[in-house]
């Protein structure tokens, strides 16, 4: 996805769970202002259960993030 026009996400932090956790600032035309900023936060989809009859689904945010 990394070399697709116009992607702007990344990896995030080593020290925060998951991958994919960052901060992108929506900023005035021409000036230093931020108008909105926008959190992306990994969702940790496909996270393994401990239940062997439940499917592997999506887990909980994490302290770290």
């Amino acid at each position: 996805m990394r070399k697709l026009p116009y992607f702007i996400g990344e990896s995030g932090p080593k020290n925060v769970d998951g991958t994919g956790n960052y901060v992108r600032s929506i900023r005035a035309a021409n000036e230093d202002v931020v108008l909105f900023n926008m959190y992306f936060l990994d969702s940790h989809a496909n996270a393994k259960s401990s239940n062997p009859f439940k499917k592997a689904g999506y887990d909980f945010l994490k302290p770290s993030q």
